[in-house]
């Protein structure tokens, strides 16, 4: 909302057509309001260590979409962290899981 008038005043009124002001929802949904409620939906039914380890995993994934959808390049130092990340995820998520079967 801050932005918002400046921004106005930039754009044309070629700016908002039906396709365009289409997009700009679109990425607004998929870029914000969907990812944040569906984490919102795993924070209350995975514990909290789970979690933290799992939403660790997104700054990886971002990395890997860069390399695959925009062709980016990385050192094998974040490439190391990349698979840290993604082994503590699937770690942590095993041993949930695993706890849950058995008997207590």
């Amino acid at each position: 909302m801050l932005v918002l008038p400046f921004g106005l005043g930039g754009a044309s009124e070629a700016t908002f057509t039906l396709p365009v002001v289409l997009t700009i929802v679109g990425v607004g949904l998929l870029s914000s309001a969907i990812p944040y409620s569906l984490e919102m939906f795993a924070l209350r039914r995975l514990p909290l260590k789970s979690y933290g380890i799992l939403t660790s995993g997104e700054p990886a994934m971002g990395a890997l979409m860069g390399l695959l959808l925009l062709g980016e390049q990385l050192p094998p130092a974040q490439w190391l962290g990349i698979a840290a990340i993604i082994v503590a995820s699937m770690g942590t998520t095993w041993q949930g899981g695993r706890r849950r079967t058995e008997p207590a």
